[in-house]
């Protein structure tokens, strides 16, 4: 019998069915090639004793901004990669409001290689559908899929956003036709927009604000889902619905996938555990809505579990400490919103599984084997 390079021995892994099971693992050049009994495992020149311990597959995060290129000074590559090993993620997907943005084929193949030369673990790349001619060549190129703002972003981004619904069902059906996925940013910037304009008026700085904003903001989310879905619906296109916040959304997208709309679903894992205890003591250093506010908190467990959620992304985009340290007098001017997740987010779902919300079979399903 040939020998492998590493096995596995002494641990527990998930089954098929919902079981737990003793197994020994074989893997060769960095890939499993045999799981079953111990004994019958191949001669290793390596041998790791898991004690017993559950041995999880690594998880894919298809919602990451590794900040390369243009802010490496926040982030980039070798340290986003490194950051996301240490958390048990072997696979990211890095978004691509970089700077320059990644719309063009060149800028493409620009940050392709810069991925290729500095990260630690697997990588996906999506692109910015600005020229739908390109579309089909990004995808040969190898994206992953589009990303999509349904917003209005800063002066420096506009280019980006998609506020016209028609040029908005135009970009659904030229993605349609390579069946790759597009990632929409939900939101509805007239309603949100209104709300914001009126918190400020209140003369409202603290961080805190940003709860009410989101709280009130839940309805441009939920109408923006439906606008999407019904677009997606006559392009025919995968649409793929980035960190989903309202409950009414997630209706939204029971309702469409009981029609047999191709539509799937990603949640902050953040937004389960962070509590309104964690925003007063960390502030504006933190970015995400604490699920223990909702009054249908239920009901988004329940679409987790049921697979209305499909997956979890963390939505990882770090910033430096200056930047966010501006939120704390003033969080208007900070647009700065984002936080590092990636070491954290699995230690995080273990917690939520640890407290009976998710099974183990849950978070696997979540953040490793839909993502992938």
């Amino acid at each position: 019998m040939s020998s492998i390079d590493l096995a596995i021995v002494n641990g527990k892994i998930l089954g098929p069915n919902g079981d737990i099971l003793r197994a020994g693992i074989g893997i060769e050049d960095g890939r499993i090639v045999s799981i079953g009994n111990e004994a019958n495992l191949p001669r290793a020149d390596e041998v790791i004793d898991a004690g017993g311990n559950l041995v999880l597959p690594g998880m894919v995060d298809m919602h990451v901004h590794f900040r390369d290129p243009g802010f490496t000074y926040k982030e980039c590559f070798v340290s986003g990669t490194k950051a996301a090993a240490a958390g048990g993620v072997t696979t990211a997907a890095d978004m691509p409001n970089s700077a320059p943005q990644t719309n063009t084929l060149e800028r493409f193949e620009e940050k392709k290689k810069i991925a290729e030369r500095k990260a630690v673990i697997d990588f996906g790349l999506y692109a910015f559908p600005s020229n739908l001619d390109h579309v089909t060549k990004f995808v040969e190129a190898g994206a992953i899929g589009f990303k999509i703002y349904m917003t209005r972003l800063r002066p420096d981004f506009s280019d980006i956003s998609i506020l016209d619904d028609g040029v908005l069902l135009d970009t659904f059906k030229a993605i349609a036709e390579t069946d790759a996925p597009a990632c929409v940013h939900l939101d509805n910037p007239d309603i949100s927009g209104r709300i914001r304009e009126r918190l400020k008026a209140t003369g409202r700085k603290d961080h805190l604000v940003r709860i009410d904003l989101r709280e009130a903001s839940q309805v441009a989310e939920a109408e923006a889902a439906a606008r999407a879905i019904i677009l997606a619906e006559e392009a025919g296109v995968k649409l793929h619905i980035c960190h989903v916040l309202s409950w009414r959304a997630i209706e939204l997208i029971r309702y469409a996938k009981s029609r047999g709309v191709r539509v799937t679903a990603e949640m902050m894992p953040a937004r389960l555990v962070i509590t309104m205890d964690d925003l007063h003591r960390l502030g504006p250093n933190i970015w995400a809505f604490p699920v223990e506010r909702e009054k249908h908190m239920e009901e988004i467990y329940l679409a987790l579990r049921d697979g209305t959620v499909d997956a979890f992304g963390t939505d990882h985009a770090p910033h430096t400490k200056e930047e966010k340290a501006k939120g704390w007098e003033n969080i208007w001017e900070m647009w700065q919103s984002g936080s590092p997740q990636l070491q954290y987010a699995l230690p995080m779902l273990l917690t939520v599984v640890n407290k009976g919300r998710l099974s183990i079979h849950d978070l696997v399903r979540l953040y490793s084997t839909n993502p992938a």
